[in-house]
């Protein structure tokens, strides 16, 4: 008896009004997976890898030289690129040219192994041309 007294006291009242789950957070090996719209808790970048890398084109900030590039993948602050040259990339301009409406980002090169860098996307800019 004493336990249905718990229950009735937890249940709400129809009367009461209870704000409904936005997402359910299911925990598997110890990684949070988020269930539903909009997420609640973001545990990791999402990223984006290209199985044909796209075509892009890399100018320093003075923009007297272009180089080709191709993107290997992209997230929301940065992206991995192989370019021919890596040491010649510290700031720079990546241009996506493969859409009808170019897009460019400002970076910086944060790493580099061989031929392909990682590149950390600067804020303050216009998305497009």
């Amino acid at each position: 008896m004493h336990h249905d007294k718990a229950a009735q006291k937890t249940s709400p009242s129809k009367s009461e009004k209870v704000p409904l789950a936005r997402a359910v957070v299911l925990h598997e090996d110890d990684k949070l997976r988020t269930v539903g719209f909009p997420a609640l808790h973001q545990t990791e970048t999402k990223r984006v890898t290209f199985a044909t890398p796209l075509y892009a084109k890399c100018t320093p900030i003075d923009g007297v030289w272009s180089t080709d590039c191709l993107v290997l993948s992209v997230w929301d602050t940065g992206a991995q690129l192989q370019v021919r040259r890596p040491g010649d990339l510290t700031e720079f301009y990546l241009l996506f040219t493969s859409s009808f409406r170019p897009v460019f980002r400002q970076c910086r090169r944060v790493s580099a192994c061989g031929n392909v860098i990682q590149v950390e996307y600067q804020r303050n800019q216009a998305d497009s041309l």
